[in-house]
């Protein structure tokens, strides 16, 4: 079910219980429309910010969990531009109709041509940004909010023995699971709400190319992670890589590394979830 407007502001705003964050993730993985819906639910925040709708305590949030990443500071800048540009007219529009003409038919005619050209303008800005809403949404820039989280979360440095603490690790090989049952089964039982699946690669990786690694369950991609780090050394090296147990129901999965750029095929590490 699609979440209601005001859900996917409190979303975005990161201030939702974790029990309809959880809900709004499902959606987000399994509805193809989400996309669409999650672009329209920014632009109407950004409105709201600019608008000054929002209070002290959602201005904050705005600021710090919304505005996360160069494409929302850019949607931020060209509405705000054109609400301007917007503005400007109709004010241009407003004076120009009130000004006196010389005598009543020029007052009428230079009345009627500021009005087109305000009402012109006003229609050239709101296709402009109509343009860039679809815009938004073309096939290169298809990266969900999940995996938006999930691709900062994966940024941080995972060689540090405290953070790999924090989550249930499985190690994956092409092919063969090593870990919690044996097999290339996992029991979803127990494990964290994130979890950290180490990937070597068993090759030497071309140098200065990260990975990117998209998780796929019957032929169907469920979720993208890039710019992936490796660790280890040339000979010994491997992914880790975090995804939230959330996008994980029961049935076989598999992981898919690959280089964009390098000529190299892609790894594929097969296991499924009990």
């Amino acid at each position: 079910m699609k979440p209601a407007s005001d859900k996917l502001k409190r979303y975005l705003l990161g201030d939702l219980a974790t029990a309809e964050i959880e809900h709004i993730d499902r959606y987000v993985i399994e509805e193809p429309t989400s996309e669409t819906v999650f672009a329209v639910a920014e632009s109407q925040l950004i409105e709201d910010f600019l608008e000054g709708e929002l209070d002290q305590k959602d201005t904050a949030l705005f600021h710090s969990n919304f505005l996360t990443s160069n494409d929302r500071y850019s949607l931020l800048r060209e509405t705000q531009m054109l609400k301007s540009y917007s503005a400007q007219s109709v004010s241009a529009n407003r004076s120009g109709a009130s000004g006196k003409g010389k005598g009543a038919a020029a007052a009428g005619y230079s009345g009627k041509s500021h009005y087109g050209v305000g009402v012109a303008m006003i229609g050239l800005i709101l296709f402009i940004f109509a343009g860039l809403t679809v815009w938004r949404l073309i096939p290169f820039q298809t990266q969900s909010p999940l995996e938006r989280q999930y691709a900062a979360i994966n940024q941080s440095d995972f060689s540090d023995p405290k953070r790999l603490g924090q989550y249930s690790q499985i190690e994956l090989y092409p092919g063969k699971f090593r870990g919690l049952n044996g097999g290339n089964r996992i029991a979803d039982a127990g494990l964290s709400e994130d979890i950290l699946f180490v990937l070597p690669l068993g090759f030497e990786p071309r140098a200065n190319s990260n990975f990117k690694a998209e998780v796929t369950r019957n032929g169907v991609t469920i979720c993208s992670i890039g710019d992936l780090r490796l660790y280890g050394d040339k000979e010994n090296s491997e992914l880790r890589v975090v995804l939230p147990k959330s996008i994980f129901e029961k049935g076989p999965y598999q992981i898919s590394l690959t280089q964009p750029g390098a000529q190299t095929s892609s790894v594929v590490y097969s296991f499924s979830v009990e």
